[in-house]
C-alpha cells in the first residue's frame, strides 16, 4: 500500500515527537533512580515503555505505507532538580513534559487530520488513539504540577523517596 506524502510526513513528525518523549522519560528515569526517588522513577519508566510501544506502532504503520520511517528526534536537556527549584516549589521535569506532551498531541492531531484527508482510516485511528494516550499522560503531569504547588516540592519529593530493600 502506497501512502499519501502528507500523511507519511505527519506520521514521521509524530514519530519524531514520540522518540523524543521516550528519550526524555528514559533520561529522567535514570535521574530519579540515581536520587532514589523510586515512585517517580517507576512512573518515568512506565511512560518510557509506553512511548516505545507507540514508536514501534508508528514505525510499523509507516512501513505498511511502503516507506521507511524517519530516525529523527529532538534534542532534550535533562534539568536537575536544584534547591532553588524546590524552594520555588517547582520540578522542572514536569513543566518540560507538559510542553513536550502538548507538542506531541498537536503532532498526532495533524497526523490524524492528514490521514483523514487522504482517506487513510487506519493511520487516522492510530494517530487518534495515540493522541488520547498522550493527553491522558498530560493530565497526569498537570495533576502532579498541581500537587507540587499545593504541598510544595520538598514534601512532594520526600513522599516519593523510598529505599529499595
Amino acid at each position: 500500500m502506497t501512502g499519501d506524502d502528507n500523511t507519511i510526513s505527519a506520521l514521521n513528525e509524530a514519530l519524531k515527537q514520540e522518540r523524543t518523549l521516550a528519550d526524555c522519560f528514559g533520561g529522567y528515569r535514570d535521574y530519579f533512580t540515581r536520587w532514589r526517588i523510586h515512585r517517580l522513577e517507576s512512573w518515568m519508566r512506565w511512560n518510557a515503555e509506553a512511548s516505545s510501544k507507540r514508536v514501534e506502532a508508528l514505525q510499523i504503520r509507516i512501513n505498511e505505507l511502503d516507506t521507511i520511517p524517519s530516525t529523527d528526534r529532538y534534542d532534550f536537556d535533562l534539568e536537575a532538580v536544584t534547591p532553588a527549584d524546590v524552594g520555588a516549589d517547582r520540578i522542572p521535569a514536569f513543566e518540560y513534559f507538559r510542553q513536550s506532551l502538548t507538542d506531541a498531541a498537536a503532532a498526532y492531531e495533524a497526523a490524524r487530520k492528514a490521514a483523514n484527508d487522504a482517506d487513510d482510516s487506519v493511520s487516522a485511528h492510530l494517530a487518534g488513539s495515540h493522541k488520547r494516550e498522550i493527553e491522558d499522560t498530560l493530565q497526569r503531569v498537570e495533576a502532579k504540577i498541581c500537587k507540587v504547588e499545593l504541598v510544595g516540592a520538598a514534601l512532594y519529593l520526600a513522599e516519593h523517596m523510598h529505599q529499595l530493600k
